[in-house]
């Protein structure tokens, strides 16, 4: 069987909450899809074709643009809480109970903010680069 590798995958475009989203899926036709999450600045394109290929081959991947970057339309948001529930949105248009999940620096960021907010099915969260959420330095726990 062959499977779609990144190089051939064709850009196609769901809309969710008045957003139009650019996105590829790619890999394995059936599984539990792998969504990737990317870096600051960064693109479906900036990820390296030899690590989605290489998890195409197991899985399906599904690589996309958030709102407001590159193809997708809208306003970057100005915070991770509403860069994960846009990527929530995506998911849900798509028609995915379950996902797996893999953030890369800020990508990483807005999986921990899904994942803590309980608000996809998830069986799976890797998160490169991406140190946990700190306390600030100004907030008190009183008990």
């Amino acid at each position: 069987m062959t499977i779609e590798l990144s190089a051939h995958t064709p850009t196609s475009f769901i809309e969710a909450n008045g957003v139009k989203y650019a996105y590829r899926r790619l890999g394995q036709p059936s599984g539990v899809p792998l969504v990737f999450l990317q870096h600051f600045t960064g693109t479906m394109d900036s990820w390296d074709p030899v690590v989605v290929d290489g998890f195409a081959q197991a899985r399906p991947v599904i690589l996309f643009d958030n709102q407001g970057v590159s193809r997708s339309s809208g306003t970057t948001p100005h915070t991770v809480a509403a860069m994960a529930n846009d990527a929530v949105a995506f998911i849900t248009a798509l028609g995915l109970k379950q996902v797996d999940l893999l953030g890369f620096s800020l990508g990483g960021f807005i999986a921990q903010v899904m994942c803590g907010g309980c608000v996809c099915r998830l069986w799976a969260l890797y998160a490169r680069r991406s140190p946990p959420r700190r306390r600030r330095a100004n907030h008190h726990v009183h008990g």
